[in-house]
């Protein structure tokens, strides 16, 4: 996307302009506002806001920004984060045995 598009539609969809997109990313270092992976020259952080008062809440990598939004709600994403911190069921995945190469 041109950087003129960009900043149209940075404008329209989210009522940002470049500076402060420019200003958000630099008060987050340049990455990701959860995991801090660096913004890919390929592709810009997406902006990530609440759904429902519209509030913006940092700038977020594909990844993180996809997981997010498999949640329907805060609380469901701590539980989720609560699950993942808890026990385990005592089974474990069976490591992989690698197979010997010919020479």
């Amino acid at each position: 996307m041109n950087l003129k598009a960009r900043a149209a539609r940075l404008l329209k969809k989210y009522g940002l302009t470049v500076v402060q997109y420019q200003m958000i990313l630099t008060i987050q270092g340049n990455t990701c506002a959860i995991c801090e992976r660096p913004q890919s020259p390929y592709r810009s952080l997406d902006v990530d806001h609440d759904h429902k008062t519209g509030r913006i809440r940092g700038l977020l990598c594909f990844l993180c920004n996809k997981g997010l939004g498999y949640f329907r709600s805060a609380e469901q994403l701590l539980e989720a984060s609560r699950y993942m911190d808890s026990g385990h069921t005592g089974y474990y995945v069976p490591k992989k045995r690698r197979k010997k190469r010919v020479a």
